[in-house]
């Protein structure tokens, strides 16, 4: 099973700026690629695709690497390639910081 889906977590829930997107998920992601929803507005993101940021924490010792593919052309979903020898958890956080006019 690939990786979930990434679940949007509103800025008054963790303090954060309203001019920052957050979303984040964790689970066991498959050895090889993982294509999985972000959840971030697409509509957002238009033009702004190098603002997105993706940060990935090891939670076992059988995740070893995680390495970026690709986003897709609707910009909804992103792909990352995982070596995974057994059945860590990996926490995957997807962020989009802007400026005012989102």
């Amino acid at each position: 099973m690939s990786f979930p889906d990434l679940q949007l977590i509103p800025a008054s829930a963790n303090n954060q700026l309203p001019s920052v997107y957050h979303a984040e998920a964790q689970g066991v992601p498959d050895n090889g690629n993982n294509t999985f929803k972000h959840n971030i507005n697409p509509n957002i993101l238009r033009d702004h695709e190098d603002q997105l940021e993706f940060h990935i924490y090891f939670k076992g010792p059988s995740v070893t690497e995680a390495e970026f593919v690709s986003l897709s052309a609707d910009l909804t979903e992103v792909t990352f390639n995982f070596t995974q020898n057994g059945n860590s958890e990996a926490l995957v956080r997807a962020v989009f910081i802007h400026s005012g006019g989102f």
